[in-house]
């Protein structure tokens, strides 16, 4: 099968997305984190971990995270080498906490579509950016197991992850049209349509044609006036959403879903 001939209705597991099936595929797709734009923050993984949602009691009917997708297409090659062969491949940490990816192994896409750019013309790359690391090995990002570690009390929370240089709207509309997995949670923080190239926000996208929008329980969205939260403010209207202020460490503004019905005003 082609590239081209590829469609969602091929796929029966996750291991269908790639050119060859991953070794230690991730074991439970009902509670998927995707960030899209992530590069390498790595900090939201705190936010959707068990220990921390248990600690917080307005955030508590959230579920906590059984996956983590991130995707981006554009990344800096030396950097995320560096990461992916350090020692000890922290991602992040701070006094009190520390993310560390404790195994991994690349993948490669089937689907030459999902990251290809929606419009060419208008992105800042011409095609795809061969300079990135991961063509470099032959594949299109890694799958790999990440550790949540509270320094404070030594708990300790390992979350399977996936890693992959593709467009946002793209993996967003296979990966959920396939029914394989569950996008509880969106932190939009840094989708902002910085170079114009795919026209239109991932929210944006959501609102208009609400692909998976029953199993969301929050978006995350950097600040109050990006495209981003313009349009997160329609879907609000149609969803019992209420938005919190989040934790000074992160910042911006969370959409949750709630009991209540959503307000008319």
């Amino acid at each position: 099968m082609s590239d081209g001939d590829w469609a969602s209705e091929d796929v029966n597991s996750i291991n269908d997305f790639f050119k060859e099936p991953m070794k230690n595929p991730p074991p439970n797709l009902s509670s998927v984190v995707w960030h899209p734009s992530a590069g390498r923050d790595w900090r939201p993984f705190v936010f959707w971990s068990k220990g921390y949602l248990e600690r917080k009691v307005k955030f508590s009917g959230l579920t906590p995270a059984t996956l983590h997708v991130m995707t981006t297409l554009n990344c800096s090659a030396k950097e995320l080498m560096e990461f992916l062969e350090s020692d000890e491949r922290v991602a992040w940490q701070d006094e009190r906490t520390m993310i560390r990816l404790v195994e991994f192994e690349y993948v490669a896409l089937r689907c030459e579509d999902l990251w290809r750019r929606p419009s060419r013309e208008h992105y800042h790359f011409e095609g795809r950016n061969n300079e990135c690391v991961f063509r470099q090995r032959g594949a299109d990002g890694f799958s790999g197991v990440i550790e949540v570690i509270d320094k404070e009390s030594g708990h300790v929370e390992r979350i399977p992850m996936l890693y992959l240089l593709s467009e946002n709207i793209a993996t967003y509309e296979h990966f959920v049209s396939s029914g394989l997995f569950q996008v509880r949670h969106v932190p939009a923080t840094c989708e902002g349509l910085g170079f114009g190239g795919c026209q239109r926000s991932l929210i944006n996208y959501l609102v208009e044609t609400g692909l998976g929008v029953d199993d969301l329980e929050s978006v995350w969205v950097g600040n109050s006036s990006g495209t981003a939260f313009t349009h997160l403010l329609e879907l609000v209207k149609r969803r019992p959403m209420i938005p919190w202020a989040m934790p000074m460490c992160f910042g911006g503004t969370l959409f949750c879903r709630d009991g209540e019905e959503p307000r008319n005003d």
